[in-house]
């Protein structure tokens, strides 16, 4: 595993971030590089089965150089057969075009893209060429794994139900989200002119409303419906919190965050949006 950062800081501040980190940097099977990851790309002749990076935000300047077509074409490049990409799209920017610009330039580079909502409005955008097709079974046998399942649980991701409903679009329907934004390219770096661009942010109506079921991307049955049901409510209480929270309106992000505690009284993440909400 190569774990790349421009900062060699990162790497040395990392003892500071135990338990969190897992103490990656002692893994000997980690590679510690510092370096450009955009560079480091193009100079390597490894591929990879998957590439995931969680850069600055888009708009901070240069960072454009990681959301442009050019770069996902490179890290197309560097993929092996059936590989992915992993990587940030915040959504909740007041113009939001941006992210939808981001989402447009993977698009444009990888046959099957998809939209995934893990953290109220941070969103997790996945690329390959091959389609979308979950293995139920095989994504509960991964995330029973103790290291996996201790993180996942952490973060209100306890079954692979729970870890479904986070799913919001993908391909065609992810497109018509998109809509007819313009693409991001290394001679049009959009996103670092971004100031062009009128403030009007996607609302959690709008995701709701552009929702697909994940169900039609499952490659069998083996969940349970009347769960994925559930975690899906929760996952909608969870926007209606951040909707109601950034409106400055307290009684209804108690009230959606009720609903959620109710449903779900052992979930991690709700519960630490629960006790930040009364503090």
């Amino acid at each position: 595993m190569d774990a790349v950062d421009l900062a060699p800081t990162v790497f040395e501040f990392a003892p500071h971030f135990v338990p969190i980190n897992k103490q990656f940097y002692q893994n000997p099977k980690v590679h510690q590089i510092v370096a450009d990851g955009r560079h480091f790309l193009l100079g390597t002749k490894e591929t990879f089965d998957v590439i995931t990076l969680e850069p600055p935000p888009p708009h901070d300047a240069g960072v454009i150089n990681l959301y442009t077509e050019e770069f996902y074409a490179l890290a197309k490049q560097k993929m092996r057969p059936g590989g992915v990409l992993a990587q940030w799209v915040p959504l909740d920017f007041n113009r939001g075009i941006l992210p939808k610009m981001i989402l447009k330039a993977m698009m444009g580079q990888f046959k099957h893209v998809s939209l995934w909502l893990p953290s109220r409005m941070e969103g997790v955008a996945i690329a390959s060429d091959e389609p979308l097709n979950i293995d139920s079974r095989a994504l509960a046998m991964r995330m029973s794994a103790p290291a996996v399942a201790e993180d996942l649980t952490a973060n209100g991701l306890r079954s692979p139900e729970d870890f479904l409903a986070t799913f919001i679009a993908a391909d065609e329907k992810l497109a018509a989200f998109v809509g007819d934004v313009p693409s991001l390219t290394d001679d049009r770096p959009r996103l670092e002119y971004y100031n062009w661009y009128p403030l009007s942010s996607i609302s959690v109506d709008e995701l709701k409303r552009r929702r697909e079921p994940v169900e039609d991307y499952l490659a069998d049955r083996s969940i349970e419906e009347a769960r994925l049901d559930t975690a899906r409510t929760v996952a909608d209480a969870i926007l209606d919190e951040h909707r109601a929270t950034a409106d400055g309106d307290k009684s209804a992000a108690r009230a959606a965050l009720r609903l959620a505690v109710k449903l779900q009284p052992d979930n991690s993440y709700v519960g630490f949006l629960d006790r930040k909400l009364r503090e």
